[in-house]
Parts: structure tokens; C-alpha cells; sequence
């Protein structure tokens, strides 16, 4: 079972790279010209939208199932006191 999550990560991660290269390769190119600010815009955006879902994607990989984090279960407890 631990190699086919491992087979899963990595067939994530090829997806992943496919899509992104495909947008920054034949999406924005097609929408506007190079050195343009509109091209600018959407480089940036597509940057920051690749950062955050492959930075996601590693930390949903990283978290164990069934366990928040002892910084969680210390918040819950603490949002429940009544002053």
C-alpha cells in the first residue's frame, strides 16, 4: 500500500508539471503578445497560483491522517474559555 501512494504522488506531480507548463507554454503566449503588461499580469497570477497548489499539494502529503496537530487541538480548547 506505501508504494502505491508513492505511485500516486508521483503521477500528481507529473499532472501537475504537464498543466503548469502547458499553461506558461501555449496558454498565455496564445491570450497576448510577449512584453506585454497583460502577459506580465498573467505570468504572475499563473506563478502564484502554481506556488500555492503545489505548496498545498505537499503539505496535504506531509499531514498524517487522523491527526490535526497539537497547535490545533491547543486552539480548539482555547477558543472554547469564556471570559
Amino acid at each position: 500500500m506505501r508504494i502505491f501512494g508513492w505511485v500516486m504522488v508521483t503521477i500528481a506531480a507529473t499532472l501537475f508539471t504537464l498543466l503548469i507548463s502547458f499553461y506558461f507554454l501555449a496558454i498565455v503566449p496564445l491570450v497576448s503578445a510577449t512584453s506585454t503588461v497583460i502577459y506580465t499580469i498573467m505570468a504572475v497570477i499563473g506563478a502564484f497560483l502554481s506556488f500555492n497548489m503545489v505548496f498545498n499539494y505537499v503539505m496535504c502529503i506531509r499531514t498524517s491522517p487522523g491527526a490535526p496537530g497539537q497547535e490545533w487541538v491547543l486552539f480548539s480548547f482555547s477558543s472554547n474559555i469564556v471570559a
